[in-house]
C-alpha cells in the first residue's frame, strides 16, 4: 500500500490553500486507489488559529510516522510536494524531513500514473 503524505503552501493563501490539498488528495486517492494519503489540511479539525508550532509539530510527527512505517513495512512511502513549496518555509521543512529519514520525495505530478 502507498502511504503519502502531501507537503505545500498553506500561509498566506487564501483558505490556507486547503483547495489544492484536497484536490491532491483526491487526485492520488483516484490514481491509487489504495493509497493512504495523509493530508495535513485535516490536521486539527482545519482549525486555522491555532499557533504556529502546533501545525509544525503535527506535521513533522507525521511524517516521521510516515518513515517509521516505510522502515518497518513493506509500504512504499513517500511526500508528495505542491506546486509552490518553495516558497513555504513550513513546505520546505517537512521535505527536508522527509530527505533527513530518507522518504522519496516527488511533484504531486509525478505520481499521478
Amino acid at each position: 500500500m502507498k502511504r503519502v503524505y502531501i507537503a505545500g503552501p498553506m500561509t498566506g493563501y487564501p483558505g490556507f490553500n486547503y483547495a489544492a490539498f484536497d484536490d491532491a488528495a483526491g487526485r492520488i486517492r483516484f490514481t491509487h486507489a489504495d493509497a493512504k494519503v495523509i493530508n495535513p489540511a485535516d490536521n486539527h479539525n482545519r482549525q486555522t488559529d491555532l499557533p504556529r508550532w502546533m501545525y509544525i509539530s503535527k506535521t513533522l510527527d507525521q511524517i516521521r510516522g510516515l518513515a517509521n512505517l516505510a522502515y518497518s513495512t513493506a509500504a512504499d512511502s513517500m511526500v508528495a510536494v505542491l506546486d509552490g513549496w518553495r516558497d513555504s518555509p513550513g513546505a520546505r521543512l517537512e521535505v527536508d524531513a522527509a530527505r533527513q529519514v530518507v522518504l522519496p520525495v516527488y511533484p504531486l505530478e509525478c505520481i499521478l500514473y
